[in-house]
C-alpha cells in the first residue's frame, strides 16, 4: 500500500502492516475532529514515524497512486483542517 506524506514523499507499506497505520490514522482523525492541537501533534508524529518505520521509501523520481495521504510533519492542526475543508469543497 502506498502512503503519501505531504511534502515528504511516499512509502510502500506492507498490506499486513496497514492495520497499525489505520489505527493511528483513526486517532489522528479524531484529534482533527476534536480540535485538540496537542493530541493532533502527538498523533501525527506517531503515524508518520510508524509509516517510515514499517514502509520503504519510494524513490522521488516515481509517483505512484496513494492509498492513504497524511499531512506532513510540519503541518499544524489549523493547516490540516483547512486542507481537509478544501478537499471537501
Amino acid at each position: 500500500m502506498i502512503v503519501r506524506i505531504l511534502e515528504e514523499g511516499q512509502w510502500d507499506v506492507p498490506e499486513a502492516s496497514m492495520g497499525e497505520i489505520e489505527a493511528l490514522d483513526d486517532n489522528l482523525s479524531a484529534s482533527i475532529d476534536s480540535g485538540d492541537a496537542d493530541t493532533f501533534a502527538e498523533s501525527l508524529k506517531a503515524v508518520i514515524d510508524k509509516v517510515k518505520a514499517l514502509g520503504t521509501e519510494v524513490p522521488s523520481d516515481r509517483m505512484l497512486p496513494s492509498d492513504l495521504m497524511l499531512p506532513g510533519s510540519g503541518y499544524s492542526l489549523e493547516e490540516t483542517q483547512k486542507l481537509l475543508q478544501e478537499e471537501m469543497d
